[in-house]
């Protein structure tokens, strides 16, 4: 379960920076790509509580399916196609809009796993791991974005972004 949640919020240590190189180098300006960031996060900050109050009516495995399918789309249309400002904003803003809450879902699956005395260091653990992803995720993401190229940079996070919340969704646990 950790694993696999991890591996399906990797991406979120990529996504800022691959969208920030990706639109700088497509555009020539960072203040373009400082616009499409902020149109992402403007659709994270909304989505976070929508998001997880569907999970409660319509279940993690349908909204955490959902929200991953579409931001997939949005991520790989903001690399694959010939984008204007108008249309990395508008793709931006739909991928921070179908972040898919898996924070928030495993929030809600760690004390069903482990009865109470566990449940602290269970977050301590989860707490310390996700450290990795803001420490390793920003070099893999600059790594592939400068050596081999900004679209396979956003292909990548796709990529991850499929792997990891197939196996976070496939998980026994989410279904309970």
């Amino acid at each position: 379960m950790i694993a696999a949640q991890l591996t399906a919020r990797f991406p979120n240590g990529m996504l800022s920076l691959a969208i920030l190189l990706h639109v700088e180098q497509q555009t020539g300006s960072y203040g373009s790509a400082g616009l499409v960031l902020a149109a992402t996060s403007i659709g994270q900050a909304v989505s976070g509580p929508v998001t997880s109050r569907w999970m409660g009516a319509w279940g993690m495995r349908r909204v955490l399916a959902l929200t991953a399918s579409v931001c997939i789309v949005a991520v790989l249309a903001l690399g694959q196609l010939p984008l204007h400002m108008p249309g990395y904003m508008a793709f931006g803003m739909l991928a921070g809009l179908s972040t898919p809450p898996v924070q928030s879902a495993v929030r809600t699956i760690y004390p069903k796993l482990v009865n109470s005395s566990q449940l602290t260091p269970l977050f301590s653990l989860d707490a310390s791991l996700q450290e990795i992803i803001w420490v390793i995720a920003p070099v893999v993401i600059t790594l592939v974005s400068t050596q081999i190229g900004t679209a396979e940079g956003l292909l990548l996070v796709a990529i991850t972004l499929a792997i990891g919340c197939g196996w976070f969704i496939a998980s026994p646990e989410v279904g309970r």
